[in-house]
Formats: structure tokens, C-alpha cells, sequence
């Protein structure tokens, strides 16, 4: 027994199933949480476009009000139509910050 004259007594592994059905299945399990980050990344991803997409458009909607706003007071006090060249500087002034030319 201590000499190495016995034989080995048999091997029982605890482990259930062979190793490749269970290499085979970490395997498929680690591509399926692959996809699922990369579809919440995508996701992600795309939340982030479309929200920065509806910020831009309410932020140039308020900018146009504002503006147009400060353009029918000017024209509605007739100072436009008093300065007569007045009306251009002040036209080209609501483009260039409107179109930031």
C-alpha cells in the first residue's frame, strides 16, 4: 500500500456531465451574455442620439421663437419702417444668429 504495489482504486469524478458538454454550454452561455451586452450597449447608444436629437430641436425651436418674438417687436413699433436702412442691419442680424453665418 505504501510502496506503489496496489492498484489505483477507481476515479469518480463529481462533476455530473463530461467536460465538453459542459465546455460546450459555458461556452453558448458566455456568447449569449456577449450579445446581451452588446444589444444594451446599441440600445444605450441610441437613447443617448435620440435625446441629444429632441434637445437640439426644442433648443433651436425656442431660440426661433425668441428671435421672431424680438423681430415682430421691431417691426410692429415701426421702427423699421422709420429707419428705412434700418431694416437691413437688423435683417442680416436675425439671419446671422438664426444661421450663425
Amino acid at each position: 500500500m505504501f510502496f506503489g504495489d496496489a492498484a489505483p482504486g477507481r476515479k469518480v469524478t463529481l462533476r455530473g456531465s463530461s467536460k465538453q458538454q459542459d465546455r460546450r454550454a459555458v461556452l453558448e452561455q458566455a456568447k449569449r451574455e456577449r450579445e446581451a451586452r452588446q444589444l444594451q450597449r446599441q440600445q444605450q447608444r441610441s437613447t443617448v442620439l435620440i435625446q441629444a436629437a429632441f434637445r437640439r430641436h426644442r433648443a433651436q425651436s425656442a431660440l426661433r421663437a425668441r428671435e421672431r418674438a424680438a423681430w415682430d417687436a421691431v417691426a410692429a413699433s415701426g421702427e423699421a419702417q422709420a429707419q428705412g436702412a434700418g431694416a437691413v442691419p437688423a435683417l442680416r442680424a436675425l439671419l446671422r444668429s438664426l444661421f450663425v453665418v
